[in-house]
């Protein structure tokens, strides 16, 4: 019997079906296994929505991002996971801007999340490695742009990161295995509101929900960090006066605050727009040519360098009001 719901979209993954949004019905995941595999409408003699339905279902399991060029890179990586990890895999996600709309060709990177059903062994780990080593040397233009990390889905289910190792990769580095990093609980309330579905279920099954003050007080570890290493290790400011990782810096400290305001996550772009209007002219200007820099590159300006300790410390500083009034998340 066909079941109507309005729910968003997601592809199939392991949970066996799929529901799709805006009146769309309920589809045997096995079903749209077979139309992926076999490019097919045929129902053979199964209960399926009309062909316009089902358009639209291809298009989305095909088409997870409005870039071809990516999407023939996250159906790559999907089929070449599939292969290694077999039944370890749970789910695959794609997060960061591109879930959050906010993705930019020029600068953005791709963000993956793989879930496992459990730790990995070594040869799996080399696998992957050896896997995206390839890549970094395919002569794509993304190659060395792919951030990803593999994590059991035990491990998933809560937001705070542990002291164990998981496969992980930063471009343009090699696959390691190390911690989760200490902004982790931003990736997962990222994950779990915003990730796009590339295999497995829906990411609020696998991840519990996350309290607002929960994202708030973990805003302060970063520019905690930053600070430190501005006052005490000059090698930090010699990284800082390079103008990307000075962007950087600035358009992470906007969503930090921003996250601080709302106990919500958001792109940095969208972060950057938000932190002109509510810090005001003292900041705009440092806030727009960050967001320039972020292509341009080059060398940071001395004024820049010295504005973005300034906001790094008006950014421990909300912290810490905040920290001692949580009941008000709104900071002068």
């Amino acid at each position: 019997m066909a079941v109507e719901v309005k729910l968003v979209a997601h592809p199939v993954g392991r949970a066996g079906m799929i529901l799709l949004g805006l009146t769309r019905r309920i589809i045997p995941g096995s079903f749209l296994q077979e139309m992926v595999e076999t490019g097919t409408m045929e129902s053979r003699n199964r209960a399926i929505p009309d062909d316009s339905t089902a358009r639209y279902i291809m298009h989305e399991l095909l088409h997870p991002t409005p870039y071809a060029d990516v999407n023939a890179v996250l159906h790559d990586f999907l089929r070449s996971i599939q292969a290694i990890l077999g039944k370890h895999l749970r789910g695959m996600y794609l997060s960061g801007s591109l879930a959050l709309g906010d993705f930019d060709p020029r600068s953005s990177d791709l963000d993956l999340v793989v879930v496992t059903e459990d730790a990995l062994s070594h040869d799996l780990f080399v696998a992957l490695q050896e896997m995206h080593a390839r890549f970094d040397t395919s002569g794509s233009p993304w190659a060395a742009k792919v951030d990803a990390v593999y994590i059991p889905q035990d491990a998933l289910r809560h937001s705070a990161p542990t002291l164990e190792h998981y496969p992980q990769i930063e471009w343009p580095g090699a696959l390691f295995l190390g911690p989760l990093e200490s902004g982790w609980i931003f990736q997962c309330s990222l994950l779990r509101e915003h990730g796009i579905v590339l295999a497995g279920p829906d990411p609020r099954a696998l991840i519990d929900p996350i309290d607002a003050d929960e994202m708030r007080r973990a805003v302060g570890t970063i520019p905690l960090m930053w600070l430190e290493q501005a006052h005490h290790d000059p090698s930090w400011l010699v990284w800082l006066r390079q103008r990307r990782e000075q962007a950087f810096v600035v358009l992470t400290l906007c969503r930090l605050l921003y996250t601080l305001d709302s106990g919500a996550v958001t792109s940095k772009p969208a972060a950057a727009r938000w932190a002109e209007k509510v810090l005001g002219p003292r900041w705009s200007g440092l806030i727009e040519r960050s967001r320039a820099g972020q292509v341009e590159g080059g060398e940071t300006p001395e004024g820049d360098v010295n504005d973005t300790v300034a906001l790094l410390q008006q950014t421990v500083d909300r912290f810490r009001q905040w920290s001692t009034s949580p009941a008000d998340p709104h900071q002068s």
